[in-house]
């Protein structure tokens, strides 16, 4: 057994004080037991610079609002500085909600607005295709009655294809997104 072993059975909370340090008082109980462990080890050779070259904490956080540390930080620097910056995030929340329930208003009323159309259409070359054969005009009734018919199940065959895209991309950012969840 070596000596640092020795003086590590004499004194348990050892560990504890190389990593307070190496690392900042505040993230001292954030440290994983592997990375204990591993200072634990390196440690054992007396040699700190090697410590403090093998172990780096990275620390990630994502969101609209900062770290909670960091927000304390802000409260130090000005008291209602948490408050404020709560207050903004909320009102840029409220303002892109109202721009994206803008988008798909609008995106509605297009949709709308080509459904009419297009049965609009859809009447008035069936209504005149009828009226051309009424009249004897075979070939270009026949015509128009075609063009209303292909144009409506083109425009069918249009929207499932899309449909069908859609669809696959859902699967898709769904098979991403499991591949990107932590395993348990």
């Amino acid at each position: 057994m070596t000596e640092n072993e020795e003086a590590e059975k004499k004194e348990p909370n050892k560990i504890e004080q190389k990593t307070h340090e190496i690392v900042p008082a505040e993230l001292v109980n954030d440290v994983p037991d592997e990375v204990k462990d591993l200072i634990k080890d390196l440690s054992r050779t007396g040699d700190r610079e090697a410590v403090m070259r093998a172990i780096s904490i990275v620390e990630l956080f994502s969101g609209p609002l900062p770290h909670p540390r960091i927000m304390a930080q802000y409260k130090e620097v000005m008291p209602d500085a948490p408050d404020r910056i709560f207050k903004m995030a909320e009102k840029q929340q409220d303002h892109r909600c109202g721009l994206e329930n803008k988008v798909i208003e609008g995106d509605v009323k297009r949709a709308n607005t080509g459904l009419i159309l297009g049965f609009i259409l859809f009447i008035f070359f069936g209504v005149g295709g009828i009226i051309l054969l009424a009249l004897g005009k075979d070939l270009q009734g026949y015509i128009a009655l075609g063009v209303s018919l292909l144009g409506n199940v083109g425009s069918l065959i249009k929207v499932g294809i899309e449909r069908a895209r859609a669809a696959q991309e859902q699967v898709k950012k769904k098979k991403r997104r499991s591949q990107l969840k932590p395993k348990k």
